[in-house]
């Protein structure tokens, strides 16, 4: 299940599709010891409503979190990672489907 189109695009706060991929590319690869733990969002600090689409909470995290693969937790810095061949937006609508 693919659910990235230009509706999500433009709901998480980009202007295409390629400006989305361009970017969870960037942050994707980032070393976490080159990360400025003060351009990272907290994750305690992020919201997202359960009572709408998985769409919609995808497109939420996105626009709230600066990096939905590094963020701080109790201020550590966390990077996730997926392996498989699952994009990012599979695994994150996986995670958002269960409510």
């Amino acid at each position: 299940m693919r659910i990235i189109n230009e509706e999500f695009v433009k709901a998480a706060g980009y202007s295409s599709i390629d400006e989305l991929n361009t970017s969870l590319q960037k942050m994707r690869n980032m070393d976490i010891r080159e990360v400025d733990p003060d351009e990272l969002s907290d994750i305690g600090d992020i919201n997202i409503d359960n009572s709408v689409t998985v769409k919609e909470r995808i497109a939420a995290l996105l626009q709230q979190t600066k990096n939905p693969y590094c963020f701080k937790y109790n201020g550590m810095i966390v990077k996730l990672s997926f392996s498989g061949k699952k994009p990012l937006d599979e695994c994150l609508a996986d995670c958002f489907a269960i409510s």
